[in-house]
């Protein structure tokens, strides 16, 4: 039987060239090398590295629990750091405290202090001891005899039990005052008669008018309308007023005497005077008609043939005379006619008198009105504008009500009329003078 498979040689050829070279298989190294290189980028070597590196203890719950509680207490005891400016500084040493220097005993004060451990007593001492003992003694009876009595039943609404209420009364307060001494060892400050009383018998939210509703009646919103209306009219009065007393169109006294006297004497002068004359002529002038003026006599020269005669000075003087008399007869008349009036005289006094007392009664009770407005400080209280809407904003619902005024200006108005605050105004916010800029030496060394 033929072999047909046919045996392979092996070629033998020279080794020293390329070709018969031997090839190796370098995959296992390539492979060795790539996977140090993995060790190296994902944290180093596994052969190098120790046990508690590369495994680790299971832990159950619990001590996990105890890892985050130690975790948290290490978080909670470390500072924050925005807290670092509050810590102390180290380098720092803290202030000294002030200690009372003991001051040293005099012989004197020494042998007291012996003679009172052995029970020697100075006078002095023994009186404050004695004082003390008797008061501590009357404090304790009067307390036993506060604590023996009983207690006086009697009825609030009785006709015949307020002497016994106010004895009741009494008595509880003297007890509280004891008791009070008793704990505090010190007696309660009387307070005053103001400390319990308000400044004003005004609520603290006062109900608006009607008309102020959000869905008020006609007849209230008219109302309330009219009296806004009112309001607004005295403030533009006021304003008009103001205006008219400090405007421009009101000349003072000496400017128009000035122009009186310019329209007065318009057209005495001649206007066709030359004005080529020196000083020294108008000054002559002048000169001359002051002595003119000071020559001239007081009144005109009486002439012969108006001259009173002796006839028309008697006629003259018996006429002031009859006056005189007339005005004296006729305020006689009137004392006399006085005395005939008493009645009527009475009766006016009477009526004078009981007006001047309504006078005096109406400011007395305006002076004591419990809801009165009183002036604190310097400025008067002024009532707010009137918080309204128009007819045309009356909305039918709540839900498309806007409100009206401010809930700080309304408390502070409050505080107001109540008498608590000072009343004031609105300052002017804007600044007078221009802020004025300072660079430091300091700063200005470093640029």
């Amino acid at each position: 039987m033929a072999d047909t498979t046919k045996s392979k040689r092996r070629t033998h050829g020279s080794r020293n060239k390329k070709k018969g070279w031997k090839k190796s298989d370098v995959k296992d190294v390539e492979e060795h090398l790539e996977d140090q290189r993995l060790q190296l980028r994902t944290g180093g070597l596994v052969a190098e590295k120790t046990d508690e590196q590369l495994f680790f203890v299971e832990k159950t719950s619990k001590d996990q629990k105890e890892d985050e509680l130690e975790r948290s207490k290490k978080k909670e005891s470390k500072p924050l750091h925005c807290y670092r400016h509050l810590q102390p500084n180290p380098k720092i040493k803290p202030a000294p405290k002030p200690t009372a220097k003991k001051q040293k005993k005099s012989k004197r004060v020494l042998e007291i202090e012996e003679k009172e451990k052995q029970g020697i007593y100075t006078k002095s001492k023994k009186r404050k001891l004695d004082d003390a003992n008797a008061y501590r003694k009357k404090k304790q009876e009067k307390l036993k005899s506060l604590q023996l009595e009983e207690t006086n039943l009697y009825d609030l609404w009785g006709d015949n039990d307020i002497l016994a209420a106010k004895e009741v009364n009494e008595k509880t307060k003297a007890e509280a005052n004891e008791h009070f001494l008793k704990v505090t060892k010190k007696v309660r400050k009387k307070a005053h008669n103001s400390y319990t009383k308000k400044p004003s018998a005004r609520p603290a939210v006062e109900v608006i008018a009607p008309g102020g509703s959000y869905n008020p009646s006609y007849d209230d919103h008219q109302s309330l309308l009219q009296e806004a209306h009112k309001q607004e009219m005295r403030r533009l009065n006021t304003e008009r007023d103001l205006n008219r007393q400090t405007s421009t169109r009101y000349v003072s006294r000496a400017a128009v005497e000035d122009s009186y006297l310019e329209e007065m004497s318009a057209g005495l002068f001649d206007d066709d005077e030359t004005d080529d004359e020196d000083d020294d002529d108008h000054e002559s002038s002048d000169s001359d008609n002051q002595a003119g003026d000071e020559a001239r006599p007081p009144n005109p020269p009486v002439r012969a043939d108006e001259r009173k005669t002796q006839k028309q000075r008697r006629k003259e003087k018996a006429r002031k005379e009859e006056e005189k008399q007339r005005v004296i007869k006729k305020e006689e008349n009137r004392k006399l006619n006085d005395v005939y009036r008493l009645r009527s005289l009475k009766a006016e006094i009477n009526e004078k008198e009981k007006e001047i007392e309504e006078r005096k009664q109406k400011r007395w009770e305006k002076r004591n009105d419990p809801t009165r407005i009183k002036k604190i400080g310097r400025q008067k209280y002024q009532d707010p504008f009137l918080e309204i809407k128009l007819s045309e904003e009356l909305v039918p619902n709540l839900r498309l009500l806007k409100p009206e005024g401010n809930l700080i200006d309304d408390r502070f108005k409050s505080l107001q009329r109540r008498n608590i605050i000072v009343a004031s105004v609105p300052m002017k916010t804007k600044r007078k003078y221009k802020i004025k800029m300072v660079e430091k030496r300091s700063h200005r060394e470093f640029k």
